[in-house]
């Protein structure tokens, strides 16, 4: 079988009635498979989406079709709510796309949807909880590998998002955030142990820390590289995208504590893969 030239990404699939629906991962639309094997699309370019980039869509399925649900990123900032969006998916097209705002989604059925309020603490899973999100997350990896590099794409109509409208401002503050986020990676911090309950002055592990933007919207990219202790005689070198391919502004949260664990771990490339003393990592 030919090598597919742009094929769905498969975030779930779930049997609705006579057929099975089937989202791609990040683009507006889903393959829906009937009974005979024969392929169907739905799309929606146009749905309301967060003001921010994705991270984490979830399908719900319901007797007469399937809620797509988008969640934007996570941030670290306290005083800001996820925004979500939701796209219900039937086999004769989108029954309907709304904006949840920063309501929290507990459950789906015939009627609609259950949105709540955010909790600022989540609740502990009881065991029977945990066992059933284990095989819920089991079933979707079993769908994933199922529907992987069997449905093609190409020529399929509206299958991308348009450029978000964001402004000059927004734009700008987008990538300020990301900057701040690295630019203090080289300065000492403040240590305490339990030890002797006493807070230190401690240096940094990052030496000679660059912290550069490139590129135009939606491209822009940070680029930051510098040293670190861990790492002897490379320079290393990390690129974050500012905003999603639509143009969304991206949160990174956490950048840095992933950034820290990648090196710690050795979860970067081998030495050798150093291009004039340079590691992408």
């Amino acid at each position: 079988m030919p090598a597919l030239t742009c094929p769905l990404i498969p975030l779930d699939a779930v049997r609705v009635g006579e057929v099975t629906i089937v989202p791609d991962a990040a683009r507006p639309v889903a393959a829906i498979i009937a009974a005979d094997s024969t392929v169907g699309w739905v799309v929606w370019p146009d749905a309301p989406m967060p003001d921010g980039a994705i991270g984490e869509a979830r399908l719900w399925p319901t007797s007469t079709g399937a809620w797509l649900v988008y969640t934007a990123e996570d941030d670290d900032d306290p005083e800001l709510c996820r925004q979500s969006s939701a796209v219900f998916i039937t086999a004769q097209g989108v029954g309907a796309a709304c904006n949840l705002g920063v309501g929290h989604l507990v459950g789906a059925d015939d009627g609609g949807l259950w949105v709540g309020a955010w909790s600022a603490s989540r609740p502990v899973l009881e065991d029977d909880d945990e066992e059933s999100w284990e095989a819920d997350l089991e079933r979707q990896r079993h769908a994933v590998d199922t529907w992987t590099d069997r449905l093609e794409l190409n020529g399929v109509d509206g299958i991308e998002w348009p450029l978000a409208p964001v402004t000059e401002e927004a734009r700008s503050l987008a990538i300020t955030r990301i900057r701040a986020r690295f630019e203090g990676l080289g300065d000492p911090y403040l240590l305490w142990t339990s030890d002797d309950h006493v807070v230190r002055r401690s240096p940094s592990e990052y030496r000679a820390v660059e912290v550069v933007e490139s590129g135009e919207w939606p491209g822009t990219e940070i680029i930051v590289s510098f040293e670190h202790r861990r790492v002897h005689d490379l320079r290393l070198r990390r690129r974050y995208r500012v905003f999603d391919d639509a143009g969304r502004p991206r949160t990174w949260a956490y950048a840095t504590v992933h950034l820290e664990e990648d090196i710690a771990t050795g979860a970067v490339p081998p030495r050798s893969a150093a291009v004039d003393g340079v590691l992408e990592v």
